[in-house]
């Protein structure tokens, strides 16, 4: 129990298989941060707390939120702009409730947001708002990076 579960302000980190058995005020932090993945891991209601300066291509995949309560809920200076830059990926997060897309506040449009529990429609533009309402149970792969990862390491 504390302020923050865990805090990435670097760059090309791997934070996977993890289960947070308590609630944070922010459960996983991205400052200062680009090409990280946050994968495979579960919590009691996990807040995906993007803290500004400029946090952009981090993926968070294959994700057990909980609740759902608090997803998009994030702190920093209040005059510093949206909580994200571009290029964030989230995909197969569950909850126990529907998400949708997160408020004007926490990104600019070039987002993605696939295989999230929702009420909402799909979304897709390509140059702009990717919100693609695939049931998580119903997507493939469920892990996006370790898809990626496995198809690159492939032989060829």
């Amino acid at each position: 129990t504390g302020h923050h579960g865990l805090e990435i302000s670097g760059d090309d980190n791997l934070f996977t298989r993890f289960r947070f058995g308590t609630r944070f005020i922010h459960d996983i932090t991205v400052e200062h941060a680009a090409g990280n993945v946050i994968s495979a891991g579960s919590g009691i209601d996990l807040a995906l707390d993007h803290h500004k300066y400029a946090s952009h291509a981090n993926l968070f995949t294959d994700l057990d939120a909980g609740a759902g309560a608090r997803l998009w809920m994030c702190g920093g200076g209040a005059n510093l702009g949206k909580h994200s830059g571009a290029w964030e990926t989230f995909w197969n997060i569950r909850a126990a409730r529907p998400q949708s897309w997160p408020p004007k506040d926490f990104a600019p449009d070039l987002i993605n947001l696939v295989g999230l529990q929702t009420n909402q429609q799909s979304q897709t533009t390509p140059a702009g708002k990717w919100f693609e309402t695939i049931p998580p149970a119903d997507l493939t792969p469920q892990d996006l990076h370790k898809a990626q990862l496995k198809r690159r390491l492939a032989p060829r």
